[in-house]
């Protein structure tokens, strides 16, 4: 949710400004890119590798699967951060203008 209203909001600088075309089919392409690499880093492999016989072969797909649950457990980490992050600067804002309020009152 935080994410599309950032990305709609740099969409609207984007169009206000003189820009070429070109260039923003770039940033667009770039932005593209980023998101596929992030789904295919941290969600599991479609296409997975068919299981080795031995003993080794479970360690290492055990291994990778808490690796990208880390990965999917930092993200969720850092999203919520910034969320609370974001909610304390709005109340902070909200406590500044009641207080602006008061004054002028």
């Amino acid at each position: 949710m935080v994410f599309a209203s950032v990305v709609v909001c740099q969409v609207e600088k984007l169009i206000c400004m003189p820009i070429s075309f070109a260039v923003f089919a770039f940033l667009f392409m770039a932005c593209a890119m980023e998101v596929v690499l992030l789904k295919m880093t941290t969600s599991d492999p479609v296409f997975g590798r068919p299981p080795d016989d031995g003993d080794e072969a479970g360690d290492d797909e055990s291994e990778e699967q808490i690796y990208y649950e880390n990965l999917g457990n930092n993200y969720e980490h850092w999203a919520r951060r910034r969320m609370r992050f974001h909610q304390r600067h709005q109340q902070q804002l909200q406590q500044e203008e009641s207080q602006r309020q008061q004054l002028l009152v």
